[in-house]
């Protein structure tokens, strides 16, 4: 492996650095993908148990679910996501350092900026609700403009407003290629998904009862399909950081390399 700052952001460089980041660590991203993977599985299956469907093959609603129902799994939703992203984006700064890996040291961030990256996101996350009913555009300048704002907070520790703030300084300039970023692996997500779904529904010759087979088999794979896609989306957050970083102040906020082959 040879060490290389990364002192400038382009869509290509950051999508190539964070496949190589991924394909070089494989052993933690492997580990990080798997934990996704089973807590998903976990959480669709909880989401069937609480909607009442105890036949895997049916998707019949128990008059018994309820609105309590749904604001538990979001709530469950929202706790395992962020614990998740920390842990990765965490996992995946330090790498970029040129240090070594340390899961239960990733885990234990990830509890100790639960509540802070929630609020974080709640912010974040309104803010560019309320563009998105205003105006589409304004909803997708939101988004790109504090794109980066969870890496901060997890790599330099400052405040929820303070991390929006410095997301959008480092994001000027660079924001219709930080939407690339955002749209890729979106477009490759939902085709693949949509690809599956198209497969499923010709292979059950039109049935859209057959074609809603929601058994452990699928589940898996949903699950796998997330986590990769989840997990990828926020290495590309890591990367962008410590590019934009890089580019703008000429190095990196703790003036060290990155690990790329």
């Amino acid at each position: 492996m040879s060490n290389q700052v990364y002192s400038s952001f382009s869509v290509g460089g950051v999508l190539s650095s964070s496949f190589s980041l991924i394909k070089n660590n494989f052993a933690f991203f492997g580990t990080a993908l798997l934990l996704s993977v089973v807590a998903t599985f976990l959480y669709n299956m909880l989401y069937l148990q609480l909607m009442g469907v105890n036949d895997l093959q049916s998707l019949q609603v128990s008059p018994d679910f309820s609105f309590g129902s749904i604001i538990t799994m979001l709530v469950v939703y929202l706790i395992g996501i962020s614990l998740y992203s920390i842990m990765v984006l965490d996992g995946s700064l330090t790498l970029m350092k040129g240090q070594e890996t340390n899961f239960s040291d990733h885990m234990a961030n990830g509890f100790k900026l639960l509540i802070p990256m929630l609020g974080l996101g709640i912010f974040y996350t309104s803010y560019m609700i309320f563009g998105f009913i205003i105006l589409i555009i304004p909803g997708l300048i939101i988004m790109v403009t504090y794109y980066i704002c969870y890496a901060v907070k997890v790599s330099e520790g400052i405040g929820v407003f303070a991390s929006m703030t410095r997301s959008k300084e480092l994001t000027k300039g660079h924001r219709w290629g930080i939407f690339a970023l955002f749209l890729i692996p979106y477009i490759i997500y939902t085709v693949i998904t949509s690809g599956i779904a198209g497969f499923a529904f010709f292979g059950a010759d039109g049935d859209i009862n057959a074609m809603l087979d929601v058994g452990i088999g699928t589940q898996i794979i949903n699950a796998l399909l997330y986590a990769l896609y989840l997990t990828f989306n926020v290495v590309i957050i890591g990367v962008t950081y410590k590019s934009l970083v890089g580019e703008k102040e000429g190095g990196d906020v703790d003036s060290v390399s990155q690990v790329f082959s």
